[in-house]
């Protein structure tokens, strides 16, 4: 057993992970989302530092809805617009993870509060420069959260796919 787990923050640090090790990890953390999902919770604080990553793999604490006061850069908008956390805002915060894991660098770039509000709820980041999971990313940070997939279930299904 790991005795000092690290976060997914401290692993990332500011670097990319190999596309290997992100899609291990991206499948591993979209399962116990699925799971909080599927028990009808959602987590609704999902941060590279809630994350904790114990004997190669992931462990995820249990939901906190609201637990992160304030805009990260992992908050869905409509959550910057008063609604309460759901099965979407954390496929949003899910994609700006896979985002940070494969980009090396977050999604939404600005530091002070008002200004990271107004850039997650307008503009869009970058591609991380591989196709097929620029196509899950930008799916899962669909300014609209009609735009995004609607179960956790899905976004593995896709991120399987690319694991074949």
């Amino acid at each position: 057993m790991n005795k000092d787990p690290k976060t997914l923050s401290q692993r990332l640090a500011g670097s990319r992970m190999p596309v290997a090790d992100a899609l291990r990890y991206a499948l591993q953390i979209s399962d116990a989302l699925r799971r909080i999902h599927d028990s009808g919770s959602v987590h609704g604080s999902l941060t590279p530092e809630t994350i904790l990553l114990v004997d190669g793999g992931v462990g995820l604490p249990a939901a906190r809805p609201g637990a992160e006061n304030g805009v990260t850069p992992y908050t869905a908008p409509e959550i910057l617009q008063g609604q309460p956390p759901d099965f979407q805002s954390d496929i949003f915060a899910f994609g700006a993870i896979l985002y940070e894991m494969l980009g090396g660098r977050r999604a939404f770039l600005a530091t002070a509060p008002e200004a990271l509000a107004e850039e997650i709820a307008k503009s869009t980041p970058p591609p991380v420069g591989q196709t097929a999971m620029d196509h899950v990313i930008f799916h899962c940070l669909a300014k609209d959260p009609a735009g995004r997939w609607h179960r956790m279930q899905q976004v593995q299904m896709e991120i399987k796919l690319l694991t074949i």
